[in-house]
This record gives structure tokens, sequence and C-alpha cells, in this order.
């Protein structure tokens, strides 16, 4: 991330050349240098485009920035405890009139400050919302304004009747149902650890296939879900599902439904009573299943259906049973979710994000088993 005006700099090409090869040698391929607004702008750019780095030059160059924008931007992060320094890693010296911040760089790791950001963003919003709430300058309910406009009746309390009438009582007195936490709370839990790469199983051949279905088979008992490829547009067709994933306890299998192979056995999967298939919001699966495979998805554990006679609201959701029983954030990637899941090659992201929201199901029942609600 760099200013508007640095790119105008004589030396901003060999710059470009040097960071290029620099992120090369770290194993970082596909550096993008982007010239976007302010120091403060710029610091929050860093955040939405991890991982990343904000360089920016003392006021006397072009593209440089005042005392002002080091502060605001060290400010920042200090708050989110994160670290701000220079291109040294030392802290920034920001004494008034110093001159002595030759380059100056900040550095924000990939993942925390982007949370954190969300976190302090969503902060500001219901704190902005608390101060709605506590306006002084109330004015009347529109439903009193409406009284007053109604004929008067005889009774010289009929308004005060109407005003303490049982209906809002009642309103108030019925069971509302327990909430899981939202996204805000659950981002300040520790995060939940799911598979990595080397446990994500990826079969295409008959071979691979067959070794799957047994293993999945002698399990009797697996995380579940699907992927599909997003639409856009009223009335387009996704064709999904796309991808199949199974979990089991230490491992993963991803079934990508163009190989002839993969739609085979996860057929035999999905209509086998000998497999339980655990998973949240499966009801929205079952469509998809029967229009692409012409089967019935049997034989399932759908975990929001197990919160709901829990007390839960609603569909709880994997985020949110992580939230409550767990006590882990569990993060799902819009971005991802979002995705192309017809393509040919899914990507490492795609296949940990697959994997993980299946086998994240069968934590959960685990620790509901544990807790004695199944």
């Amino acid at each position: 991330m760099i200013d508007d005006s640095f790119i105008a700099r004589a030396n901003a090409p060999a710059f470009r050349k040097k960071l290029t090869t620099f992120t090369s040698r770290q194993g970082l391929h596909g550096t993008e240098i982007i010239a976007h607004a302010g120091a403060v702008l710029n610091a929050c750019g860093v955040a939405e485009n991890a991982p990343s780095i904000y360089f920016k030059l003392p006021k006397s160059d072009p593209g440089g920035g005042s005392l002002w924008d080091f502060a605001a931007t060290a400010c920042l992060f200090n708050e989110l405890g994160l670290p701000a320094s220079d291109i040294h890693g030392r802290p920034l010296c920001l004494k008034p009139g110093s001159r002595n911040q030759s380059v100056r760089m900040v550095q924000v790791e990939q993942f925390s400050i982007k949370e954190s950001l969300q976190v302090f963003r969503k902060f500001l919003r219901l704190r902005r919302n608390r101060h709605k709430m506590s306006d002084p300058e109330e004015t009347p309910p529109k439903k009193n304004r409406r009284r007053r406009r109604r004929p008067s009746s005889p009774s010289a309390t009929s308004g005060n009747a109407d005003r303490d009438s049982p209906v809002p009582q009642n309103k108030a007195e019925k069971p509302t149902g327990l909430t899981g936490p939202s996204k805000t709370e659950t981002a300040l839990l520790p995060p939940f650890t799911g598979l990595c790469l080397e446990q994500i199983h990826v079969p295409s051949s008959r071979s691979e296939c067959h070794d799957a279905v047994d293993e999945i088979l002698a399990a009797g008992i697996g995380g579940f879900d699907t992927e599909a490829k997003p639409t856009f547009r009223a009335g387009q067709k996704s064709g999904g599902p796309h991808v199949v994933q199974f979990s089991l306890t230490d491992k993963a299998f991803i079934f990508q439904l163009h190989h002839h192979e993969c739609e085979k056995a996860t057929s035999e999967l999905i209509a086998s009573p000998e497999v339980l298939k655990v998973g949240f919001g499966l009801q929205n699966d079952r469509g998809q299943i029967r229009h692409r495979l012409g089967i019935n998805l049997n034989h399932v554990l759908d975990l929001d259906q197990t919160f709901r006679k829990m007390g839960y609201r609603g569909q709880i959701g994997v985020r949110g049973a992580m939230g409550v029983l767990l006590k882990q954030c569990f993060k799902k990637s819009k971005s991802t979710t979002t995705s192309n899941w017809a393509r040919p090659d899914l990507s490492p992201r795609q296949l940990t994000y697959a994997a993980n929201d299946a086998y994240a199901a069968l934590k959960i029942m685990e620790a509901l088993e544990l807790k004695g609600h199944l």
C-alpha cells in the first residue's frame, strides 16, 4: 500500500522491482502495489489486502507523511494490540520536529489485524446505536399520536387505560428463546483448530474413491456438507452440489462430482443407512442432492434441529454452535463461500474451508454427547 503521489517518484519502478524480488524470496508471489488513499485509510487497506505492508516516506519527500500520519496509524494499531514500527523494526519516533524517520513502514500480520479491525468497526456501530437509544429528546410513540386523533371516550382516563392495555405486556412476557453469540462476540474467542491440508484427501480415481468409501463406511459416522457454485442472477441455476465432503475424526475426504467415480462414491454414501451424516442446515442440501444425483439424503443428524430442541431460535449454524459449546471462533470466509466450487482444481483455501465445515460439525456433535444433549 502506498499513497497516490508516491507512484510519481522517479525511483518508483526500482522500488517495485526490489519489493517483488524480496517477496519472491519470502515465498510470496503475485505482489501488487496499490496506490490508495491517505495514511489511516491506507492502514485499514492493509487489513483488507493481507498479507501486505504500508510504505510511507517522511514529509520532505513526495508521497511522504507528516507526524500526524504516522501517529494516527500507530495509534490505531497500538489500540488493537498490533505492531507499528519503522522499516528496521524499531518503535516509531513520534516527537514533534523529528526528522530522523528516514523510511517508515507499518507491518501487519495477516489475520490478527483484519479480525481486530472487523471487531473494532462493529464496536463503533454498536456504540452509535447505543447513543441513539439513549437520546434525551424522547418523542411520543406513534401509537400514542394515533390515539390522540381518535375520538375521545366518555372516560377521562381512557387514554391511560389504552396505554396500560395488556397487549404490550403480553408481548414482553412472551418467551423469546435462546440466541447464539454474535459474530462480534465469537471473533473475540480463541480460534478453532481444524484440519490441515495434509489431512485432506481428494480422491478421483476408482481405487481412491473405493478406499475412501470403505473407510467412511467402517467409521459409520462422519461430518457432512456440500458446496455449490454460487449464482448471482435471478433465475440462474447452480447445477450443484459440485463438492461433497465427509470428515472423520482425523481426516476429511473432498469429492468433486465432475469426476464420475466421485459421483458414484458419494451417491453410495449419501443413500447409505450405515453412515450417519452430521451437519448443519442439511435441509438445504436435500433438494440439490435429489436434483443432481436423483437420490435422497438418508440417515442424517441436523445439528440445527438439535439446538432448536435445546431452546435456540432459528438456525444457530456452525459458527454460533462452536461459540456456545467449545468457546472457540470458527471463521468462515465470505469470499471462499462464494467462490467457484465447480472449478476442476480446488484451491488450498477451498479445500480447508470445505473439510473444516464438515469436521467442525463432527466436533460439535462430540461436545453435545459429552454434555448429554444427544
